[in-house]
Parts: structure tokens; sequence; C-alpha cells
């Protein structure tokens, strides 16, 4: 019987295959890895690309949550004093950070640092001791931040900083009680916004005017709350309500694939407004695209 002579494909094909396998499933990185050098060269890089970052207490290897790769801190760093600094600046897009302890912040910073290239940060539990790192975050883009966890007392002029003049995408997960006036009226001086997300529907009154003035915005989003407790929003044309089924794994498609609730409200404010979803609509799922039909 005759031999079937090999297929060998292109390099850039090649290349765009495991790339593409890679960012389905970042959790087969690893094994993608071992083929051979070149594909090592390729996707390694992507298995930094969305880095979900543990604290310390987490067990002292890489874990898997919601499909993707959960790192603790001393992991994260023994991987970058291995490589050249340029590694991480150029690999890591997106931070996840969960580091609830005050003793792993130094740790937290040196990540931070020498992550300094990242686009999308998501401070879910951290501490006001974090403040310098985020200064040198020049690329960021997209954020999700809790103001009191991140700013403590010193909240009231929380926007004015450097690293805040690019932000596109903000989502304030908690504004401080009761005095939060001083939040919502510095949002206007984040001059690049053009998405925002909150998820306390008391606030709608009051963020109301801003939105209002604002024409910048082109997305706003409250999460995981009822349609009637928004009611001084609905005719809003930019205005969506999502619920959210698992921020952490909408957190890594975004990182991955770049559909998060970011994509699905922008698609559904341009359907909404193109005439091809019922105006009176304004709450969808995460997990249901059916309106797009």
């Amino acid at each position: 019987m005759a031999c079937v002579p090999a297929i060998t494909l292109p390099l850039e094909l090649e290349r765009a295959i495991f790339e593409i396998s890679a960012l389905s499933r970042p959790t087969r990185i690893p094994n993608l890895m071992l083929v051979a050098q070149r594909v090592k060269i390729w996707v390694e890089p992507l298995l930094y690309r969305g880095i979900y970052l543990l604290d310390n207490t987490a067990p002292k290897r890489i874990v898997r949550n919601d499909g993707f790769l959960a790192i603790p801190l001393d992991v994260m760093l023994s991987a970058v004093n291995k490589k050249l600094p340029e590694f991480f600046q150029r690999a890591v897009k997106y931070i996840f950070l969960q580091t609830p302890s005050l003793s792993s912040t130094h740790e937290c910073i040196n990540v931070l640092e020498a992550c300094s290239g990242i686009t999308g940060l998501f401070a879910y539990d951290v501490h006001p001791g974090l403040l310098p790192a985020f200064q040198s975050l020049g690329s960021l883009r997209r954020l999700v931040v809790n103001i009191p966890d991140l700013f403590g007392d010193h909240f009231e002029d929380c926007f004015a900083g450097s690293w805040f003049r690019n932000i596109t995408h903000l989502e304030i997960i908690n504004f401080p009680r009761p005095n939060f006036a001083p939040v919502i009226a510095g949002l206007p001086i984040i001059g690049h916004l053009t998405h925002f997300a909150f998820n306390d529907s008391d606030l709608c009154p009051l963020l109301r005017p801003v939105f209002s003035s604002c024409s910048r915005l082109a997305c706003i989003v409250l999460l995981n709350s009822a349609v009637e407790d928004a009611q001084s929003l609905l005719d809003d044309p930019r205005f969506v309500i999502i619920m959210q089924t698992d921020f952490r794994l909408d957190w890594n498609r975004g990182a991955y694939t770049g559909n998060d609730y970011w994509a699905l409200a922008d698609a559904f404010i341009t359907a909404k407004c193109a005439g091809k979803v019922d105006k009176h609509r304004h709450c969808i799922f995460d997990n249901d695209d059916s309106w797009l039909q």
C-alpha cells in the first residue's frame, strides 16, 4: 500500500492553528508547549495573557478555576524571575487580582510592576497599599475596582491619578457609603471613558445627571438589578441591565476572546437603536443571546 505523503503547513498557518487552540482553552496550553520548541515560543505568552492571581494562601501550584489558570502569587513571582522583563510586559494583558492579605501587598506590587503593559485589571479584593503600583499602569484601558477597598478613606480624588487617563471601560463594584457624592462627581474627569458599569440601583437617580452631561459615554450597564429599580435611566438609549451568571468566567472570556458582557452590551444597544430589539426591553442575561435573532 502506497504511503500517503506528510502534509507540511506553512509556518504562519501552523502558528495560527496552535494559537486558536490555545486561546479557546487556556488550560491546554501547558500540553501544547510540549509539542515542539517553536510551538512553545508561540503559545507560552498566551498562557499568561489573562492571569487570575491568587493570594499565597492558595495551594502552592497552578490550579484550575472556571476553565482557566489561577496562579498563586509565589508561583507567578517565580515565573517573573525566570524570564526577561520584556516577556511579561508583552505577554500579560489582563489581571484578575484577588489578594486580600496585607502581607501579600509587596508581592502584588512586584507582579504588577513586571506586568506593566496590561490593558485590563479586575481589582476584586485589594488593599490601599497597592495604589503606588497602579500608577505605573499607563496602558490600562479596562478597570473593575472596589473603591472603598482600594482607596480606603481617601477616595475624594480617586479618579485624578494619571493611570485613569486612558481608561475607556470602568466598572465600580462598590461606591463608598454614605459619602459617595465625590466619586459620582469625579466620573466626568475620566477623559476617555466610553463605557461605565455599576451594580447599585439606588444610585440610578444620582448618576442620571452625570450620564446626561457626558456625551462621550456610549454604554451604561447596571449589573444584576431589577428593571423596576432603574426607572430613572430607562429612557437613555445607552442603558442596559445585564444579569451575570458568573463574573469570573465572563472576565475570562473577555481576556481570551473579547466576548464579555461589554461586547454583549454594545451589541444589544446597537440592535436596539436599529429597531431590531423591542424598545421596551432593558434587561438581558449574559448566557442568552436569543434577542440577536
